[in-house]
């Protein structure tokens, strides 16, 4: 059997108001910050080398046009919109970010919060859809969002959310969430739909933002 290797480069989407804010997202479009022009701008510079051929997108507001700047210069990257890389589904109304966690079971229950369990299934599910369906491609993005950054790299690393948490707030003087347009990247060798090493190159990388 052949064994595929994989640049894969997981990138947050740049920062929308609602980041600029403190608030949460959850499955809502909030308007794009003016910060958001200067960071997409900079980090599709970053990506412009790295000979992306396909990206799989949220299809939130903030993610799709985030793609669009990454692809912007180069109309051969094949773009395709994924909802099972949205945001964690925390309800209608924006809150401080951080605090869903506070709110008690049946309050999360009638707000329709998401639990994790769902999120990391989904994103399963997308992992080894994309490893099956699109394994042959050699340079892969995905632009998402912080939460799933996260759940990504545990799942690829065989960590747990929290261990990247502890490990990301180490080198951010205990801020263990992931940046705004920041690069992710992973080689990733694969045979039969199933991954069989992984080598994180860097994580949570802002330096193209400097």
């Amino acid at each position: 059997m052949i064994v595929f290797a994989m640049r894969l480069y997981v990138v947050r989407h740049a920062e929308s108001e609602n980041n600029a804010a403190g608030l949460n997202h959850s499955w809502s479009n909030p308007w794009l910050s003016p910060t958001w022009k200067m960071q997409a701008a900079q980090l599709a510079i970053a990506m412009f080398s790295k000979q992306i051929e396909i990206i799989f997108s949220s299809p939130a507001k903030r993610a799709a046009d985030t793609t669009k700047q990454i692809t912007r210069n180069n109309e051969y990257i094949r773009v395709v919109k994924d909802w099972r890389i949205k945001e964690r589904g925390t309800g209608e109304i924006p809150r401080p970010r951080g605090t869903t966690h506070t709110l008690s079971e049946s309050i999360q229950k009638q707000l329709k919060v998401e639990l994790w369990q769902k999120v990391e299934w989904r994103i399963q599910e997308f992992l080894e859809e994309l490893l099956e369906n699109y394994g042959h491609y050699n340079r892969v993005c995905i632009v998402t969002h912080g939460g799933i950054c996260a759940q990504l790299a545990a799942l690829l690393e065989g960590k747990s959310v929290k261990t990247i948490d502890t490990e990301i707030a180490a080198r951010q003087k205990g801020n263990h969430r992931f940046m705004n347009a920041s690069i992710t990247e992973y080689d990733i060798t694969h045979k039969n739909w199933e991954i069989k090493d992984v080598e994180r190159i860097r994580i949570n990388d802002i330096q193209h933002m400097k």
